[in-house]
């Protein structure tokens, strides 16, 4: 077991809100990524890849709710 942390673990940062995958698609170049535009109340879906390949269908994973973290910075993960 990990020791315990020296202080409390804050997650008040988080930015977390419930979306909408609008649609997804297989990733052209990786069998365990999907490409999914997902609505989180922006004004444009954001463009996120998942590795739910191996877990879960396509049509299971579109039109699903999921909860995202919108405060991380963007980076580009296999050439998307």
């Amino acid at each position: 077991a990990p020791p315990p942390p020296d202080r409390a673990i804050d997650v008040s940062w988080l930015d977390l809100r419930v979306g909408h995958i609008r649609s997804a698609k297989a990733h052209p170049e990786s069998d365990k990524l999907y490409i999914e535009e997902i609505d989180v109340g922006e004004s444009e879906p954001r463009t996120i890849l998942s590795g739910l390949a191996h877990y879960m269908p396509l049509e299971a994973v579109s039109g699903a709710r999921v909860i995202v973290v919108c405060n991380l910075p963007a980076r580009s993960l296999a050439g998307i």
